[in-house]
């Protein structure tokens, strides 16, 4: 094998490296996303019954673990879903 088609085998296995990396950590964030959204419905449902189809829209459509993680501690001393602007 000669020195170019080296460093292309090497080029080739660093970038899927990268990619499975780049997969691996989507696939883990969404999974966060899924978790979080999924314990937000549940403390809202045990609270004030099952939330209108626009709340679970507006709560399907968050993509910020921050966002939903804040909506979550707040949803277990609100008064309403208005308050958590849902």
């Amino acid at each position: 094998m000669t020195t170019a088609e080296q460093l292309i085998k090497q080029g080739i296995e660093k970038g899927i490296e990268k990619g499975i990396e780049k997969g691996l950590q989507q696939g883990f964030e969404k999974g966060r996303l899924e978790a979080l959204r999924e314990v937000l419905s549940e403390i809202l449902v045990s609270r004030f019954g099952p939330p209108g189809e626009m709340a679970a829209t507006r709560i399907h459509k968050i993509d910020s673990v921050d966002q939903l993680r804040d909506l979550t501690h707040r949803a277990l001393t609100v008064v309403s879903l208005a308050e958590l602007g849902l």
